[in-house]
């Protein structure tokens, strides 16, 4: 014998987005920040109105931002990516913090598949684990020692935070 599932009244939806431990945010599709709980606004120092009038973009390093467009491009397409996830690096409010987030989206879409909307998962978390994969590559591929040694001081420096990640990107255009 199954017992019926009740129906979740809207509220208790409201309640669980308002006080998730997570950043959640529904993103329109012209990159605009629509509905953010208060993880968000946490996680990136501003208030409600300030984030909104914002858009993701702004708040993404320079240098994640076309990782993330092109996934966004393809869940823009007509029955496109139903979501994705990604590790990148957003800007706080407070000038020159930068951090890195684990990025889940999905897309939220309509009964004929047109996009309606991005749903944004975004927890901070510490360096990806690129660097162990980026490292190994180093290693591999670079023919002098000395090149080697020096990667290897920058590697280290960025994966323990004595590096700023804007540094780091100066000196990686150097070394590799």
């Amino acid at each position: 014998m199954q017992s019926e599932i009740p129906e979740i009244p809207a509220s208790a939806f409201k309640h669980a987005f308002d006080q998730a431990p997570i950043g959640i945010a529904f993103v329109s599709r012209d990159a605009q920040w629509l509905y953010v709980n208060d993880e968000i606004c946490e996680i990136f120092g501003y208030t409600p109105d300030e984030i909104k009038r914002r858009t993701w973009r702004e708040l993404t390093v320079d240098a994640d931002i076309d990782a993330d467009q092109m996934q966004v491009d393809r869940c823009l397409e007509r029955n496109g990516l139903d979501g994705y996830s990604m590790e990148k690096r957003y800007r706080r409010k407070a000038p020159g913090e930068t951090f890195w987030a684990s990025l889940i989206v999905t897309a939220l879409r309509d009964d004929d598949g047109e996009l309606e909307m991005l749903c944004s998962y975004i927890v901070p978390c510490a360096r990806p684990a690129a660097v162990a994969i980026s490292w190994a590559w180093a290693l591999k591929n670079w023919r002098p020692i000395g090149s080697a040694i020096a990667s290897a001081i920058v590697f280290v420096a960025w994966a323990f935070g004595f590096l700023s990640d804007e540094k780091f990107e100066t000196l990686k255009k150097l070394l590799f």
